[in-house]
């Protein structure tokens, strides 16, 4: 049941419309440069930049050179899921992990789709996850199905 809920998340990824992913790499502001403000936190930026939105998916694209930071979010209705795209990934590990003030916000990492296009899921609020090839990650953080607790609220994913 879990992977069944995964595959059709998916691919429902997978089937936007090319117009959507083409408009997440044009985010940029007059100068070039993408919309995007970082903040040192110690050795790690905390990343906001305006999402693209495509009904209930909020799309995040981050370079790995970035790597570590922390990602700010807020699922404002129920339904929502984020996709994190990492570019250009080429360390042997991944380790993400989703944190929250809020005790009762019910989401999850709910799939790792690979640069060789495999894909592996659920987890739980933590992930660390062999990468064997380089190129793009994606995470896909959402509802739990298998819990209960609220699924709108703020949260921060922290990839490393």
């Amino acid at each position: 049941m879990k992977k069944m809920s995964l595959l059709i998340l998916l691919i429902i990824i997978s089937c936007q419309k090319e117009q959507n992913i083409t408009t997440q790499h044009t985010n940029r502001d007059s100068t070039g440069n993408q919309n995007r403000s970082q903040k040192e936190s110690g050795a790690i930026k905390v990343i906001e930049n305006k999402p693209v939105m495509n009904k209930d998916e909020i799309i995040r694209t981050v370079d790995a050179s970035e790597i570590p930071f922390i990602l700010n979010e807020n699922f404002t209705k129920n339904g929502q899921w984020l996709t994190l795209k990492i570019t250009n990934y080429n360390k042997p590990y991944l380790k993400a992990n989703i944190i929250t003030k809020e005790k009762d916000l019910n989401i999850r990492i709910g799939g790792i789709r690979l640069p060789d296009g495999n894909e592996d899921g659920p987890f739980s609020d933590k992930v660390s996850y062999e990468i064997k090839s380089k190129g793009e990650v994606w995470l896909s953080v959402g509802r739990n199905n298998m819990a209960e607790g609220k699924s709108t609220g703020s949260f921060s994913i922290k990839v490393e």
